[in-house]
């Protein structure tokens, strides 16, 4: 069996999305075992006050937020990817306009 540690293959590009739309943010990876993710914002975790769902799977993290539409849902998501054998990580940053 080879295991390798979670790398990711594409960093996603900022994003700047109208008022109330949905964010999605697709970040393919490579690792075995499958990594599990870890989402924050701001440095911090993710609050339930920030309507979101994340899942793995096919080597592939996608963040979905939805429905942004207030300031403080703006600024840095870092995505962690973890497994036994390692970790990478990447950061997306997130902007609206319009309101």
């Amino acid at each position: 069996i080879v295991t390798v540690a979670p790398k990711i293959h594409e960093v996603p590009e900022g994003q700047t999305i109208k008022c109330g739309q949905n964010l999605e943010v697709a970040v393919p990876f490579e690792s075995f075992p499958e990594a599990k993710a870890t989402v924050t914002f701001g440095n911090v975790p993710m609050s339930s006050s920030i309507p979101q769902t994340v899942s793995v799977a096919d080597n592939k993290c996608v963040l979905k937020v939805h429905n942004v539409d207030r300031p403080d849902q703006c600024g840095t998501f870092n995505i962690q990817l973890d497994n036994p054998y390692g970790s990478d990580n990447v950061d997306v940053n997130v902007d609206i306009h319009g309101k």
